[in-house]
Protein backbone atom coordinates (compact mmCIF):
# COMPACT_ATOMS: atom_id res chain seq x y z
CA UNK A 1 0.00 0.00 0.00
CA UNK A 2 0.83 3.13 -0.52
CA UNK A 3 1.94 5.02 2.56
CA UNK A 4 1.33 8.17 1.70
CA UNK A 5 -2.12 7.54 0.89
CA UNK A 6 -3.12 5.69 4.14
CA UNK A 7 -5.58 8.30 5.52
CA UNK A 8 -7.28 8.89 2.03
CA UNK A 9 -7.47 4.60 2.96
CA UNK A 10 -9.07 5.35 5.99
CA UNK A 11 -11.32 7.76 5.22
CA UNK A 12 -12.93 5.75 2.52
CA UNK A 13 -13.06 2.36 4.86
CA UNK A 14 -14.78 4.69 7.33
CA UNK A 15 -16.83 6.71 4.77
CA UNK A 16 -18.11 3.87 2.80
CA UNK A 17 -20.62 1.46 5.13
CA UNK A 18 -17.55 -1.38 4.86
CA UNK A 19 -17.10 -1.32 8.31
CA UNK A 20 -19.13 -1.30 11.41
CA UNK A 21 -18.69 -0.68 14.66
CA UNK A 22 -16.08 -2.60 16.74
CA UNK A 23 -14.14 -3.34 13.36
CA UNK A 24 -10.33 -3.70 14.18
CA UNK A 25 -8.24 -1.34 11.37
CA UNK A 26 -4.45 -1.87 12.06
CA UNK A 27 -1.95 0.11 10.21
CA UNK A 28 1.62 -0.25 10.51
CA UNK A 29 4.55 1.94 9.98
CA UNK A 30 2.96 4.65 12.41
CA UNK A 31 6.17 5.28 13.76
CA UNK A 32 7.83 5.50 10.74
CA UNK A 33 11.85 4.90 11.96
CA UNK A 34 10.56 6.92 15.55
CA UNK A 35 11.17 9.81 13.16
CA UNK A 36 7.25 11.08 13.60
CA UNK A 37 7.95 11.19 17.31
CA UNK A 38 10.31 14.32 16.63
CA UNK A 39 8.25 15.55 14.02
CA UNK A 40 5.33 16.21 16.61
CA UNK A 41 8.00 17.90 18.25
CA UNK A 42 10.68 20.15 16.17
CA UNK A 43 8.14 20.21 13.19
CA UNK A 44 9.22 19.77 9.25
CA UNK A 45 12.76 20.48 8.70
CA UNK A 46 13.81 24.20 7.22
CA UNK A 47 16.74 23.25 4.94
CA UNK A 48 15.98 20.83 2.22
CA UNK A 49 18.29 21.93 -0.45
CA UNK A 50 20.78 19.16 -1.16
CA UNK A 51 18.48 16.78 -0.04
CA UNK A 52 18.87 12.80 -1.45
CA UNK A 53 16.15 11.07 -2.85
CA UNK A 54 16.24 8.70 0.16
CA UNK A 55 16.28 11.64 2.77
CA UNK A 56 13.53 13.56 0.83
CA UNK A 57 11.45 10.07 0.83
CA UNK A 58 11.83 9.79 4.47
CA UNK A 59 10.92 13.22 5.36
CA UNK A 60 7.58 12.30 3.15
CA UNK A 61 6.39 9.71 4.53
CA UNK A 62 7.60 11.10 8.22
CA UNK A 63 4.90 13.43 7.76
CA UNK A 64 2.11 10.94 6.05
CA UNK A 65 2.56 9.27 9.21
CA UNK A 66 2.42 12.11 11.00
CA UNK A 67 -0.61 13.81 9.62
CA UNK A 68 -2.33 10.56 9.55
CA UNK A 69 -1.64 9.70 13.15
CA UNK A 70 -3.26 13.52 14.10
CA UNK A 71 -6.31 12.54 12.24
CA UNK A 72 -6.97 9.55 13.77
CA UNK A 73 -6.68 10.97 17.27
CA UNK A 74 -8.91 13.89 16.27
CA UNK A 75 -11.36 11.52 14.58
CA UNK A 76 -14.78 11.12 17.16
CA UNK A 77 -15.08 7.46 14.92
CA UNK A 78 -12.72 5.76 16.45
CA UNK A 79 -10.12 4.37 18.78
CA UNK A 80 -6.89 4.35 18.65
CA UNK A 81 -4.21 2.25 20.17
CA UNK A 82 -0.54 2.59 19.48
CA UNK A 83 1.66 -0.46 19.94
CA UNK A 84 5.50 0.95 19.43
CA UNK A 85 7.03 -2.54 18.25
CA UNK A 86 9.37 -2.01 15.28
CA UNK A 87 8.16 0.75 13.18
CA UNK A 88 4.92 1.07 15.36
CA UNK A 89 1.66 -0.48 14.58
CA UNK A 90 -1.80 1.39 14.73
CA UNK A 91 -4.79 -0.74 15.85
CA UNK A 92 -7.78 1.60 15.43
CA UNK A 93 -11.15 0.26 16.78
CA UNK A 94 -14.43 1.40 14.72
CA UNK A 95 -17.06 2.73 17.87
Amino acid sequence: ADKRKYAAYLDTLLGSGLVKPGTLIVIDNVLWKGRVLGLSVSGPPSNLEGEDRATRRDRVLTQAMHELNVKVRKDPRVEQVVLPIRDGLSLIRVV
